[in-house]
């Protein structure tokens, strides 16, 4: 598997993702896209979870054409997957944003 170990407890967050009805996705793996490329190749989507959704964070990736990290996370519903660091808020609580 891609990136480094990682390990951490933290929680999806996308206020506006909650407000339009739309879960933030999973994916399979990192993007690969090439520096200064915006098309990125995620793979598929893995898992969808809602905004707030409590995680595990297992592995981290640096994604140089990105300029951010992809988190490796459990989420507490059972899903699984690669995450930009966009969406990512580390601790447990409530989503700040």
């Amino acid at each position: 598997m891609a990136g480094e170990l990682y390990h951490e407890r933290g929680r999806l967050c996308c206020r506006g993702c909650q407000e339009e009805g739309i879960l933030i996705n999973l994916w399979e793996h990192p993007a690969n896209n090439p520096s200064g490329s915006m098309l990125s190749n995620r793979g598929r989507v893995v898992g969808q979870v809602a905004h707030n959704t409590q995680v595990q964070i297992t592995r981290r990736c640096w994604v140089a054409g990105e300029g951010r990290y992809y988190y490796y996370v459990y989420a507490d519903t059972g899903q699984q997957g690669w995450v930009p660091n966009s969406f990512v808020e580390f601790g447990s609580g409530e989503c700040r944003w």
